[in-house]
Formats: structure tokens, C-alpha cells, sequence
């Protein structure tokens, strides 16, 4: 998958880059721990690295399998998902790393992009995974919203709010796997009709505990408590059904 070689490589070269400079930090000419530091030349050879892997990946994506989900790098096709099928995962997935490197002309490219395109493909009849859905599309708009609404950084002059209401399409389409007695949300929910006659109930720890980032966080920027109130009833529920030995 080309978003997991993505974030593996530039977490690899950033660890790299770590691991040198505390090498070169404690390590004297005679081999004491007397400090140096390392030059200036170096901490900027290791940065471009890590831009380099980065659009490498974001770019063979771009080239060769946009929009759908993932890049397959040795068929160097693309292909969709079974977890999301055909949400655009890796175009959300790199959405803030393209705010984190500067790169304001593609980051506003792909906001308007998905202004226009993106409800689009959430208004459809396929079903996908709660969990994954919730922390790389939900959690991708909300964070890229607070990045696109925050005046200081100056990256989407403009904005208006186009991926908040993005975030509250897909959380309410979400939401849906939640309404259930209990509170603990289904694994799978469809996008267009919400959960289908003989939907499995079997479902993981994680779609009931992990959605609390996202769902209070999008109950703050949106005012509606309908989020908050859905993840601390299936926070609530996962820890009332712990084992004795606190086991989940």
C-alpha cells in the first residue's frame, strides 16, 4: 500500500535522521560523550530526504492511481480497498503532510478538489469499515479543517469551512453503526442506507474506543453533541464490559 510506504519511509528517514544526530551528539572525537552538533548542511540534506520519499509516493499516486484508494507499488496500479472502497484514502492521508512541508499550492489544490468532488464518494451504496473510515477520512478532514481555518498559518485563504461540512457528511453517515442498544457501534456501516438487514454484529475494541478523538473533536467545531454523546456512550459500554482482570 503506498500510504504505509509512505509514512514508513519518511518515519524511517526522520528516525535516521534522529538516530545520527544523538550518535553525532554524544560521540567526541576520542569517543567520549563530549557534545557536538551537527551541521547545518546535514539537518538540511535529511529534510530534503524526507521530502524527497514523501512526494515520490504522493506523486506516483497522483501519476498512476488517483482516485482510487492505494498505489500498488510493484503493479504500479491502483486499486481500492475493502475497508473503504473507493473513499480516496491516500489523498486524505497526505492531505496535512503536504500543510506540514509547506506546500500550499497542492494543499489547496486537493481542499478544492475535494470541495467539489468529495460528498460525491461518500453518497454511495457501499459498506466500509467504521474503524478505518473514522480515523483516515473523518480524522484527515477535521484535522486539515483546523489547518486550513487557522489564520496564522495563511494556507487556504478563503476558506470556508468546505472540509467541516465534508467532516459532518461522513459523521453522520458513521454515526449510524452507533445507534444501537448498547451504544458499542457495528464494524461495517453502508455509506447510503446505514446498517443492512444481516449486517454482523461482530465488531473490535477499537470502532467502539478509538472514535473518541474524532467524534468529540467534530462535536466542537460542528456544536452538535450528537458525536460526543455517541463515543462516550460506546467509550462508557466498553469499559462497564471489562473482564476482572481489566481485560477488554
Amino acid at each position: 500500500m503506498v500510504t504505509a510506504i509512505l509514512r514508513a519511509t519518511v518515519l524511517a528517514v526522520l528516525a535516521g535522521s534522529v538516530l545520527l544526530i544523538a550518535s553525532e551528539t554524544f560521540r567526541g572525537s576520542t569517543g567520549s560523550a563530549e557534545p557536538t552538533v551537527m551541521l547545518p548542511e546535514e539537518v538540511a540534506r535529511y529534510k530534503q530526504a524526507a521530502k524527497d520519499m514523501f512526494y515520490h509516493s504522493y506523486d506516483s499516486y497522483m501519476a498512476h492511481a488517483f482516485p482510487k484508494d492505494e498505489l500498488a507499488p510493484i503493479s504500479c496500479s491502483g486499486h481500492d480497498t475493502h475497508n473503504c472502497r473507493g473513499c480516496l484514502l491516500t489523498f486524505y492521508d497526505a492531505l496535512d503532510t503536504l500543510a506540514v512541508l509547506g506546500n500550499r499550492t497542492e494543499f489547496q489544490r486537493v481542499v478544492n478538489w475535494l470541495a467539489n468532488h468529495g460528498a460525491a464518494s461518500f453518497d454511495r451504496e457501499v459498506t466500509v469499515s467504521v474503524f478505518e473510515t473514522n480515523i483516515r477520512v473523518l480524522g484527515s478532514l477535521i484535522s486539515n479543517h483546523l489547518l486550513a481555518s487557522d489564520p496564522t498559518l495563511n494556507l487556504m485563504p478563503g476558506y470556508n469551512n468546505e472540509l467541516l461540512t465534508l467532516a459532518v457528511d461522513i459523521g453522520d453517515r458513521l454515526l449510524k453503526a452507533y445507534q444501537t442498544v448498547t451504544g458499542l457501534p457495528y464494524g461495517s456501516v453502508n455509506l447510503k442506507t446505514g446498517i443492512n438487514f444481516g449486517e454482523t454484529a461482530v465488531s473490535a475494541t477499537a470502532t467502539g474506543g478509538t472514535v473518541l478523538l474524532e467524534f468529540i473533536l467534530l462535536s466542537k467545531i460542528s456544536g452538535d453533541k450528537k458525536y460526543a454523546k455517541a463515543a462516550d456512550k460506546a467509550t462508557r459500554k466498553l469499559w462497564e464490559s471489562r473482564s476482572p482482570l481489566v481485560l477488554l
